[in-house]
């Protein structure tokens, strides 16, 4: 994951730009997006999985 540029109201990986629905308030740390990135991808993969059974 190559984060070329990151705001509090999107972020852009590799060629595409990602706008966040509920902006930040202040702008994250590299560190703290990827900790929030593996919590939400952690509940996506729970939904899925949900839906799935």
């Amino acid at each position: 994951m190559e984060i070329k540029e990151l705001t509090k109201d999107y972020i852009t990986i590799g060629e595409e730009t990602i706008w966040f629905d509920e902006p930040f308030d202040e702008l994250p740390t590299k560190k703290d997006f990827e900790k929030w990135l593996k919590n939400i991808r952690k509940v996506l993969e729970k939904s899925f999985a949900s839906k799935n059974k």
